[in-house]
Parts: structure tokens; C-alpha cells; sequence
């Protein structure tokens, strides 16, 4: 058995050796060399940090081709590499941020080679797993607000809540990633929290995001509102982050109008301006509304809004504002225009007054008795209500009376003095000048018949006129009284010898200057204004000084006009 075997191998050998012998010869025979190629090494690695390495190719073709396998294209670079023969190639990797090794292939191969292309294996480690939250704190006011939080990562990582109230996405991932949280429920009262836990199989630690929603709240701005008898439309403010609903809390026994008072919109969520709306108050009392808003998911009262609204202005007019009644007396109405309770009230005895109060328009009608005396006396009407009063003046004349005066002129000289008249009445008068400064009357009042003395100051300048005024109750009577002015008068200097020096010229103070050209030959004084003389007329009555000159010689004199013509005779020697 054992010889059978080995002839059946012994054949087996021939027959594979014979055609490799013939193949050799064929070979040799035409000088043909065998193409190879090998590599340093079968694998290479790199840490997470990346880098580069080297590998050397043995080889006696041409062609040579390096290629990085496709998985690897972004993280894996062949830097150089020969193209024929021997050479060294070298390799770089990026660092590898993820926690995952990375793995790679280099394929190194020639043209007209044998065999298969030589495959080196590449692997880069994975960096240390990194797990981190930023914010580690979300806070929520209303319901439907989103929040994020970012988780930065090398690994994987998931997502674990047990809270309803608030939405999640995503809830898996790798790498880094933001993260949505929605609150998915309104606040409520007391406020809540809780916890989102973020971890990953690579990594030991947990990572924890706290989660918080304020307590619901709800606030009014202003709180009070005030409007005008008319109505009117305001804006408030609610600030919340609930959802809230108005409604009417008016304690009764106020003076109120539920109907009256409108909210736009009644009802809404979170922060809002809300349009508050009165009608008009036709009434004159305030009227007052109280309203509030209140919590809808926990349905707890909320804040309140006090809105105050005026009355209608009060009107109390009175169309007529006096009354005149005769001395006889008698009967006269006026009429009151009111929206408020009044009251009219009389403060004489002889005025009485049909009504005495009301709440709406009237007319009401005074009775006045005779009066017999012969002075007018006067009264009031007061109408009253809701702080608005009105005023009606009566008056009502005395009986018929007289006022007469003996004289309506007076004429004083300039020099003044004194003069009278007399004053014949049945009731009281005044006496009244209108020029007190220099003309005063005595008594200026009294009753009955009277004399009246006038008296006029001195005048000491031109004409002058005043009137004296006597009135009665009803009655009148004007006096005229003149004073007539200074007198005025001319002054004639002259001489009645030959005066040696020349021309004698006189100037007078205050008035001016005059010459004496020719001596008076006639007998006694010549008249003012004659020939030769030196003449000042229109002098007013008065002292006056006086210069007489010639040739630098001068005399000096004073001389008092107290007529219409004055000769004055200067002696010259």
C-alpha cells in the first residue's frame, strides 16, 4: 500500500516538473528578468494625535501607484511616493477628534507585477470620549417658548426626561449638537422643576441640564383708569405668562353700569394691551367700575382694575341776572336752566319767591312790595345746587324825588376866593368837583336842602374851567365854574435926557432885549410902545429884573407889572 503511494506521487511530480523545465529553457533562452515589488511593512499606525509615517517599497517596475482607500480620503494624505524602483513613501494623519478608532487601507501596486497589489493596513486611535452641557440651566417663563442647550461631544449620547410638560428633540446624536427644549404647559401657581439627563455608553459621568418654569403671574398697568362723562376708549397693559380672563367684581351698592364698561380683547395669554372702553354717563354722579383678571388654568383672582368715570358737568344757569322793580312794587320771573336739585332763597324781607327749590328747569317768579321811601334799595336772589350757584340782582326804585340847584354857572377871578349856591332836595345828594386841586366844594354831601361853598385857589396861569357835580338818587345837575387867567401887560423903558454913550440897550430876565434909540422930549410919560422906546409886551402881571447897558457901563433894576401898561424911566448920567 505504502509503494502504491508513493509511484502516484513520484508521477505527479514528473508531470508538474517537465513543463516548468521546458518554460525555464524557453526563458533563458530569450533573457527575460522576473518583475517584484515588496513593502516594509504590512500595517501602520497612528496615535490619536495623528502624524506622519514612512514605509519603504522594494521594486524593479515601473509605475508605481499609491492609493489611500476611499473611506479615508479626508483624514488620510500620502505625502510622497516613488513612481519606479525602490523609494520611501510617506503618509499623513490628521488628528481624530472622535472618540472612535479610525481604520484604513494603503493599496501600493506596479505594472506587469504577478502578483496581487501589497495592502497596508491603517488605524488611528480615538481621542479621549468628551461629554459636555452648556447651559446647565434652562429657564422658562410661558408655554410654547423654546430654550436651547448645546451638547458638545465625541461620542454618542442620548436624552432621558420624565417630565410632561416640556418637548425634547433631539433625543439621540453624536458629536456636537443643539439641543431644543419646549415648554409644552402653561406655569403654574407654585412654579416647578426638573431634570434632563444627558449621557453615553463611552463616557462615565452623566451630565445634568436643570429645567425650571416660572410661577404663573399676572399684573395690570396702570391699575385705575379715569374717564370723562363722555366715555372714551384707554389702553392697559397686562403683563403675564399664563392665560387670563377679565371679569366684573363691582361691589353692589356702588354707583355703577356693568353694561357700560367693555374689555378688548376679554381674554388672551402672556403680555398684551387690552382696550378698555365706557360709554357715556349721562348722570352727574361718578360712577365706578371694578374689574379683574384672573388666572384660567388654576383659576386663582388675579389683579384688579379700578375704572372711575365722571358725572355729566352739573349746569345751573339763571337766564335773566337783574331784576328792576318800580317803587310801586309788583312782580317779575326768571328762569332757572338745571340737570341738578337747587334751591333759591331771598335775603330781603320785601322779595318773596313762589319756589324755593327744584331739580330741573322752572321759571319762578319774585313779588316786591312799595317802597315808600324815596332811596332805591336792592336785594339778592341766590340759586343754588351741586356746588354751582347763580345770582339774580333785584333793584327797585325809591318814590319820585327832587334835586334842583340855584345857579349852573360859577365865574371866579384870578385871585380866587369863595362863592355859593344852594341845593333844594327831598333826599340825599353829593357834591362832587371834578379839578380838587384848586377847586373844592363844602359839605360834599348831605339831605334835603342845603348851601354849598365853592372855593378857587389863586391862578396864577391861564384861563381855567371845571365842572361841579350834584347828584340825587336818580338825579343830576352839573355845575360849570371858570376862573380867569393871570392878566398880562407891556412894559416901555425910556430916558428923557441925550445919552452920550450911544444906544442904551435893556434886557429883560426871562424875556430877552430891547434898545432905547431916541431920548422923550414930550411932557410927562410916553405911551407904552412909542417910538424910540424899549417896549416888552404880553407880559403876564408880575416882578421882573432888568440890565441897562451903554459902552460896557451897566445898571440893574427890578420893577413889578401890575397893569396893562407899565413906562419905566432909566436916568443915565
Amino acid at each position: 500500500m505504502k509503494n502504491r503511494i508513493l509511484s502516484k506521487f513520484t508521477k505527479a511530480v514528473v508531470y508538474i516538473l517537465i513543463p516548468l523545465l521546458v518554460l525555464t529553457g524557453c526563458f533563458e533562452s530569450s533573457d527575460y528578468v522576473a518583475l517584484k515589488m515588496d513593502v516594509s511593512t504590512k500595517s501602520l499606525s497612528f496615535p490619536s494625535s495623528g502624524g506622519s509615517e514612512s514605509f519603504t517599497i522594494t521594486s524593479n517596475t515601473i509605475d508605481l501607484s499609491v492609493e489611500v482607500s476611499s473611506n479615508a480620503s479626508s483624514w488620510l494624505t500620502v505625502l510622497s511616493s516613488p513612481v519606479s524602483n525602490n523609494g520611501t513613501v510617506t503618509v499623513r494623519a490628521n488628528p481624530n477628534s472622535s472618540a472612535l478608532q479610525r481604520t484604513a487601507t494603503i493599496t501600493v501596486s506596479g505594472k506587469g507585477l504577478m502578483k496581487k497589489p501589497a495592502i497596508i493596513d491603517v488605524t488611528i486611535d480615538g481621542a479621549n470620549p468628551v461629554l459636555r452641557v452648556t447651559p446647565e440651566t434652562l429657564r422658562f417663563a410661558t408655554a410654547n417658548e423654546s430654550k436651547v442647550f448645546t451638547i458638545e461631544s465625541n461620542t454618542n449620547w442620548e436624552i432621558i426626561h420624565r417630565a410632561a410638560w416640556f418637548n425634547i428633540e433631539p433625543l439621540e446624536g453624536e458629536g456636537d449638537l443643539s439641543v431644543t427644549v419646549r415648554a409644552i404647559s402653561e406655569p403654574i401657581k407654585e412654579g416647578r422643576k426638573t431634570l434632563i439627563t444627558v449621557k453615553s455608553k463611552d463616557v462615565p459621568e452623566e451630565r445634568i441640564v436643570n429645567i425650571e418654569q416660572e410661577a404663573a403671574f399676572i399684573s395690570i398697568s396702570p391699575a385705575s383708569l379715569e374717564f370723562e362723562a363722555e366715555g372714551g376708549s384707554n389702553v392697559i397693559e397686562i403683563s403675564s405668562n399664563i392665560s387670563w380672563e377679565h371679569a366684573n367684581i363691582t361691589p353692589s351698592g356702588i354707583n355703577t353700569c356693568a353694561p357700560c364698561i367693555t374689555f378688548s380683547p376679554s381674554r388672551g395669554t402672556n403680555n398684551q394691551p387690552v382696550t378698555v372702553t365706557v360709554d357715556p354717563n349721562p348722570t352727574t354722579s361718578v360712577r365706578y367700575y371694578h374689574q379683574f383678571f384672573y388666572n384660567i388654568p388654576d383659576m386663582d383672582i388675579g389683579p384688579t382694575i379700578i375704572v372711575t368715570q365722571k358725572g355729566t358737568t352739573p349746569i345751573l344757569t339763571v337766564l335773566q341776572k337783574s331784576l328792576n322793580f318800580s317803587a310801586a312794587g309788583g312782580q317779575q320771573s326768571f328762569t332757572i336752566t338745571s340737570n341738578i336739585e337747587w334751591s333759591a332763597v331771598s335775603n330781603a324781607s320785601w322779595l318773596t319767591l313762589s319756589k324755593t327749590n327744584g331739580s330741573s328747569d322752572d321759571q319762578v317768579t319774585a313779588t316786591a312790595t312799595a317802597n315808600t321811601s324815596t332811596s332805591q334799595r336792592t336785594a339778592r336772589i341766590t340759586v343754588s345746587g351741586g356746588g354751582l350757584t347763580q345770582i339774580v340782582d333785584v333793584t327797585q326804585a325809591g318814590v319820585t324825588t327832587s334835586l334842583s340847584v340855584s345857579t349852573y354857572s360859577l365865574n371866579f377871578p384870578y385871585t380866587g376866593g369863595q362863592q355859593t349856591f344852594d341845593i333844594f332836595s327831598n333826599e340825599s345828594w353829593t357834591v362832587v368837583s371834578d379839578a380838587t386841586s384848586w377847586l373844592t366844594v363844602s359839605p360834599s354831601s348831605g339831605i334835603n336842602n342845603r348851601t354849598v361853598t365853592v372855593t378857587a385857589t389863586n391862578n396864577s396861569e391861564t384861563e381855567r374851567k371845571a365842572d361841579i357835580i350834584v347828584s340825587g338818587g336818580v338825579t343830576s345837575h352839573n355845575i360849570s365854574v371858570t376862573q380867569s387867567g393871570l392878566p398880562k401887560g407891556t412894559i416901555t423903558f425910556w430916558v428923557g435926557t441925550d445919552v452920550t454913550c450911544g444906544n442904551l440897550e435893556i434886557t429883560l430876565a426871562g424875556v430877552g432885549t430891547q434898545t432905547i434909540t431916541l431920548r422923550y422930549s414930550g411932557s410927562g410919560n410916553p405911551g407904552c410902545g412909542a417910538a424910540g422906546t424899549a417896549t416888552f409886551t404880553d407880559l403876564p402881571y408880575g416882578r421882573y429884573s432888568y440890565t441897562a447897558t451903554c459902552s460896557g457901563s451897566s445898571r440893574v433894576g427890578n420893577i413889578t407889572l401890575d397893569r396893562s401898561c407899565l413906562p419905566m424911566r432909566i436916568l443915565w448920567y
